[in-house]
């Protein structure tokens, strides 16, 4: 029976297989960013991932890092929208619940929430802080309106800052 392969190398991590496997499967590093890391080109890494038997599957590779990058950005979404309302958002759902509306809040529609949902009537509501002014955020809630009519026949019913506070102001 053979014994493991001892093979010297003068790219000491390269030839350590837990060091190159955490390198290239976990942190998802590629061949030339370790090569970068060890001082050699990424052929001398591949070799090492084929000695070490560690799987060198450049597609499924590329494939892992997308549904990786799509998990966190789905992550970092859910952070936001776990987070706790504005006083605006407090605010609007005062007024509108005073109003009858029956609420629901951070509804997600899709790739989107919506900060309030009426599902009796099956209308979105927003409360736009004053950074909604600005020419991207006018072109994205534009856009977002338009997807959550056409794919959810969902109306978004955006309230500014002002209105907002005079509303509730007219409510207390």
């Amino acid at each position: 029976m053979k014994g493991p392969r001892i093979v010297r190398s003068k790219y000491p991590f390269l030839s350590n297989k837990d060091w190159l496997q955490q390198k290239y499967e976990r942190d998802l590093l590629s061949l030339t960013e370790i090569g970068k890391i060890v001082g050699c080109n990424q052929s001398v890494v591949a070799w090492w991932l084929i000695e070490h038997e560690i799987s060198y599957n450049r597609g499924a590779r590329i494939s892992r890092i997308m549904k990786e990058s799509q998990l966190a950005q789905e992550q970092r979404i859910q952070a936001r929208h776990n987070s706790k309302p504005s006083n605006l958002q407090l605010m609007l759902g005062d007024v509108l619940r005073t109003a009858g509306y029956d609420l629901e809040t951070e509804v997600r529609f899709g790739n989107y929430h919506v900060d309030f949902y009426s599902p009796s009537r099956h209308v979105a509501f927003e409360a736009d802080g004053s950074y909604h002014g600005l020419e991207s955020h006018i072109v994205h809630d534009s856009a977002r309106d338009s997807w959550l009519m056409n794919e959810y026949e969902l109306p978004v019913i955006r309230f500014n800052t002002t209105e907002i506070r005079r509303l509730y102001a007219a409510d207390s």
